[in-house]
């Protein structure tokens, strides 16, 4: 917790942490996300290490800067897949269908992404700004992939938007939404995931 907001880890799976963030100091009543997890592995734990908390499971390793609350995504080796920004990480503000959400983060350099669409094909999200929700047609939610072997899924049929152009930054989107709310998932899990 932080004079910002609340953010909470919740590892679902040796490969899937969800991560929830919203304004002031409590998070908004879990609504049941649309999706299972199949064969989950729920067996993790957490140390604090000075100024940063470390969350592990048997596939990964979470490292939460409390200053900031800035999270490195790592294999459980320590091998990096993914940061946020180390400043300013997270933005939430109230828009009129509810609640807007900024996630900003530092994509390396020569790493692909891939936002999935309906019938399992890529979209390339690099340079652009696109839209990878579905707008609640079927059973698609908004999915991200990378190369560097994870996934980022929202678990929401509302306007989603990843943008990485350099004016204004990389960062994924959300809008009408009651708080943050997403899956890190290393590819490899994506089959344990079913959509309801």
């Amino acid at each position: 917790s932080s004079r910002y907001g609340t953010l909470r880890l919740c590892p679902l799976d040796s490969g899937i942490v969800r991560v929830t963030f919203a304004r002031g100091t409590s998070l908004s009543r879990d609504e049941a996300p649309p999706l299972t997890i199949k064969g989950a592995d729920g067996a993790w734990m957490y140390k604090t290490l000075g100024n940063v908390v470390e969350v592990t499971t048997d596939e990964l390793c979470l490292r939460v800067d409390k200053t900031g609350g800035a999270i490195t995504y790592m294999t459980r080796d320590k091998k990096p897949l993914l940061s946020e920004r180390p400043r300013e990480c997270r933005q939430i503000e109230n828009g009129p269908g509810g609640v807007r959400t900024w996630l900003y983060l530092d994509w390396k350099k020569e790493e692909s992404l891939q936002g999935i669409r309906a019938g399992g094909t890529g979209v390339s999200l690099r340079r652009s700004a696109r839209y990878i929700s579905h707008g609640g047609k079927g059973k698609e939610l908004p999915l991200l992939v990378s190369d560097r072997g994870y996934g980022i899924l929202f678990p929401t049929d509302r306007p989603t938007i990843c943008c990485d152009i350099p004016t204004y930054g990389s960062y994924l989107y959300t809008e009408n939404v009651t708080q943050m709310d997403f899956y890190f998932l290393l590819a490899g899990a994506l089959k344990k995931i079913e959509v309801l």
